[in-house]
């Protein structure tokens, strides 16, 4: 939602390229995932071992 809004908005106000604000968009959106991915990496919990 906040690539949609922060990207998409330049061809609005701007009058960007469409195809340079999507490119721009799709850039965003898989940087962004990427960081989250790596983020959840360090900071999802690890598994206890369990005693049997």
């Amino acid at each position: 939602m906040i690539v949609a809004l922060g990207d998409l908005a330049q061809a609005i106000w701007w009058h960007h390229a469409w195809s340079w604000t999507l490119a721009a968009a799709f850039y965003d959106l898989v940087l962004s995932t990427i960081a989250g991915l790596v983020l959840a990496k360090f900071v999802t919990p690890k598994a206890e071992p369990t005693a049997v």
